[in-house]
């Protein structure tokens, strides 16, 4: 969520949503198994991995898919309320 908030462009937000999700899945899910938090059974690191770079970048594309909806939808709103003032 960090990267996605403060990643200008696509760019450095593959850059940071590689980081995170090297992360969480080569340190944060090792732990997790190791303290007995998670079993991991028949897990690969390498798909934990996929997993969260692969759904940081779909709630990326999803978040920008909505903000063009909605500012598409605001112009939309003002145009005639602004045409029947004139």
């Amino acid at each position: 969520m960090l990267a996605l908030q403060y990643s200008p462009n696509w760019k450095q937000f593959f850059a940071w949503g590689a980081f995170a999700g090297a992360w969480i899945s080569f340190v944060i899910l090792p732990m997790s198994a190791l303290l007995d938090i998670v079993q991991l059974m028949k897990w690969n690191h390498i798909y934990g991995f996929l997993v969260s770079y692969g759904g940081a970048i779909f709630a990326r594309g999803a978040f920008y898919l909505i903000k063009q909806v909605q500012q598409k939808a605001v112009e939309d709103y003002d145009s005639p309320m602004q045409s029947t003032l004139m």
